[in-house]
């Protein structure tokens, strides 16, 4: 087992990389959203730019509150970090799973039915990188939300060394 003080470094670090890379993602999708294409002089909106560039500014938003949460010792808003972190997780996997269902289709479409062998190695192939892809994503979520709920144990152990203090304060907010 990891020492509360390891846990309270962990989380800190965790929530450290986390905002680095939003701003990172902001800053790139906010360069990317208007393409110039060379060949017609005309700059068009990437769509998935946009979304990416939205998706970015909501995570940090949730980034900045999980390092609030750690500095003001609010499991709340901790809490509510890892509720947007099992949402994103749930939106991944389906999107995951939609995914190797589509490739599939595609494969199967774009394939003779003379080459059943090729349509077999390559549906197997595509179905495989799906598995791995979500067995990782699904080892990210798990240590995430590892890191998350040590992270609360260790807020609720200082409220509770708080609240026992010798000088009789009870704060029950930060319980």
């Amino acid at each position: 087992m990891v020492s509360l003080k390891t846990s309270r470094v962990i989380g800190y670090s965790y929530a450290g990389i986390c905002l680095v890379c939003s701003l990172l993602l902001i800053i790139n999708s906010g360069h990317m959203v208007k393409v110039n294409d060379r060949l017609s002089g005309r700059s068009t909106v990437s769509v998935t730019c946009v979304l990416t560039l939205v998706f970015s500014l909501i995570s940090m938003v949730f980034n900045i509150l999980l390092i609030f949460g750690l500095f003001m010792h609010r499991a709340n808003f901790v809490k509510y970090y890892l509720r947007f972190v099992t949402t994103v997780y749930a939106f991944v996997s389906i999107g995951l799973f939609i995914g190797c269902i589509v490739v599939g289709i595609v494969i199967s479409d774009n394939v003779r039915t003379s080459y059943v062998e090729e349509l077999s190695i390559s549906l197997v192939s595509a179905t495989v990188g799906f598995c791995i892809l979500i067995t990782l994503e699904t080892l990210w979520y798990i240590l995430v939300v590892w890191i998350l709920k040590r992270v609360i144990e260790v807020i609720r152990h200082d409220a509770a060394q708080l609240a026992s203090g010798e000088d009789g304060v009870i704060i029950p907010d930060l319980i």
